[in-house]
């Protein structure tokens, strides 16, 4: 079936960079909340420029997550046949994001104070996730993403204690991500 000429897209082609396959590398390092009313556009070099992420962080609009376990799977579409002579359509995306929080501050239990700051404002918060190699997916708006967390204590005092989370992003298309130099080195 064809199409008007006014109809047909300009398609973006695809660049490989050597003769040799390269692959970005898998993991989630760490995730960062944003307040709402806080923006990479309101601080010089914007969210490329860790000093960006620097100043975020000593204003206190920006936390992050310590180091993590995580990872996101393909994400789960919603479809509608909207005719009858065509295949359903994708209308709707919900990608989530799964990980596993270690880190524990045995004297004052603070991790329980941060998971319930995030999880009772996290509609007023923007998400960021950052992988081992420091690029930067994100930010997803407050109001498209939604987390749950708790903590998991296992049967054995061999094993420790954890943070399980999962958040859920509503999110049609890929989120292409930016390299952010410097940044492994400013998280906790």
């Amino acid at each position: 079936m064809g199409c008007l000429d006014a109809c047909a897209p300009s398609l973006t082609p695809l660049v490989l960079g050597t003769c040799t396959q390269q692959f970005l590398k898998g993991g989630i390092r760490a995730l960062a909340f944003l307040k709402c009313n806080a923006s990479f556009d309101d601080v010089s070099g914007g969210i490329t420029d860790v000093q960006a992420w620097e100043d975020l962080v000593l204003s206190s609009d920006l936390v992050f997550t310590g180091s993590l376990i995580g990872s996101k799977p393909k994400g789960s579409a919603t479809k509608l046949r909207t005719q009858s002579c065509a295949p359903e359509v994708v209308t709707a995306r919900v990608q989530t994001l799964s990980f596993r929080d270690f880190n524990a501050d045995l004297d004052n239990l603070t991790q329980y104070d941060f998971w319930n700051s995030i999880q009772n404002n996290y509609s007023t918060l923007q998400l960021l996730y950052i992988t081992c190699e420091g690029y930067v997916y994100g930010p997803f708006d407050n109001g498209s993403w939604s987390i749950d967390v708790d903590d998991v204590r296992n049967e054995t005092s061999e094993e420790p204690v954890f943070m399980d989370g999962s958040i859920s992003i509503s999110k049609l298309t890929l989120t292409k991500p930016v390299l952010v130099a410097g940044i492994l080195s400013i998280l906790p």
